[in-house]
């Protein structure tokens, strides 16, 4: 572990926030999946629902933003293989 104290503390609120935005990017892409016409934001709103994330902890333009971050990630890798 780390010397530093900050870095301890630090640590498990950046796996937090990595294990959150793994979901809430697994969520969104099997409900699009499952239902193709369904509005971003609603599916969103569903997920915070769902895990009880009030706009405190996480806000839905920040769900958005890693969702389309990692959407990118993925779609460029597939990109890359052609």
């Amino acid at each position: 572990m780390p010397e530093n104290k900050y870095l301890q503390n630090a640590i498990p609120k950046i796996y937090k926030a990595q294990t959150i935005d793994g979901m809430a990017f697994t969520f969104i892409d099997t409900y699009k999946f499952i239902m193709p016409g369904a509005n971003l934001k609603e599916i969103v709103k569903a997920f915070m629902k769902r895990y009880k994330i009030n706009e405190d902890l996480l806000s839905e333009d920040s769900i958005l933003q890693s969702y389309y971050r990692t959407l990118k990630l993925i779609t460029d890798g597939e990109k890359s293989k052609d």
